[in-house]
């Protein structure tokens, strides 16, 4: 299925945001702005872009703050970050590259060479399993680096939350319908770790039916009850109006059931078991 990918762009110049905004949407981006990099700190965990354009000159704090406090948080530090300034010395380029960010170009730049590095970026953190390419998340081998971090910290719990029933819905309704429901999960567990948990917590991907959340043993549990009991609420509204009526699907001379969403928290000795899954 097409992935439109999501590109966050902080810049406080509006004529460079504009242009940027309107090029890349022509080019099948959903581009969002902000001014400033407490506005990009917050966005970044909010929404989890997938790809990063940051001026380093801020009105408030620069972009190098900015991106050193991304790569420190687990939740924000796979995120492709491409510098966009005009400070063009040896030793600012060097910086940002050391801080981790993934390119640097000076501007005036040539948008056709940024629309470039940003495919071939994205692209690679997609071929690397880095990045999930439809929710922006981490991918599988970061999601399982982090599980066996959380492993011997005793602070640490681990939630696996499990789509059941996914297989069938994905094959009577098609990819892009199930591309939607997996959206609209990964937006719940996004919600409900902001609203929960801290800014340090990790979300990630374990497959396309899987998600993994690191954080407190007890925000583990309220985490759980509260997007699986917002999920199984609504999850018929992505059925037509007979399969919610009959209560399941016809799938290989089968009855499946419908979705339904269910999750595991991972505490103590029990944690090393979440790696198996």
């Amino acid at each position: 299925m097409s992935v439109q990918h999501r590109i966050l762009v902080v810049e406080d110049d509006p004529e460079v945001l504009e242009m940027l905004r309107l090029y890349l949407g022509d080019r099948g981006y959903e581009v969002e702005g902000v001014n400033t990099g407490e506005d990009a700190l917050a966005r970044s965990l909010e929404d989890l872009p997938h790809l990063i354009i940051m001026d380093i000159t801020l009105p408030d704090i620069d972009g190098f703050e900015v991106c050193s406090r991304l790569r420190s948080q687990p939740r924000t530090a796979h995120l492709p970050i491409i510098f966009l300034t005009k400070r063009s010395k040896r030793s600012e380029r060097l910086t940002g590259l050391g801080l981790g960010a993934d390119d640097y170009i000076t501007k005036p730049f040539d948008l056709e060479e940024l629309h470039l590095r940003i495919r071939n970026l994205i692209a690679r953190v997609e071929r690397e399993n880095l990045t999930d390419p439809l929710t922006g998340l981490p991918g599988d081998k970061i999601s399982r680096a982090q599980m066996e971090r959380a492993v011997s910290d005793s602070r640490r719990a681990i939630l696996h939350l499990f789509l059941d029933h996914a297989e069938p819905f994905r094959e009577v309704y098609g990819p892009l319908a199930y591309g939607d429901v997996r959206l609209y999960l990964a937006r719940l567990i996004l919600n409900a770790v902001n609203v929960v948990g801290q800014p340090i917590d990790y979300i990630g991907c374990l497959e396309q039916e899987r998600f993994a959340v690191i954080c407190t043993p007890g925000a583990a549990r309220a985490i759980g009850e509260q997007v699986t009991g917002a999920f199984n609420l609504s999850a018929s509204k992505h059925y037509t109006e007979a399969d919610r009526r009959r209560g399941f699907l016809e799938f290989d001379s089968v009855r499946a059931p419908l979705m339904r969403l269910t999750y595991q928290v991972f505490v103590g000795e029990e944690k090393p078991n979440a790696l198996q899954y």
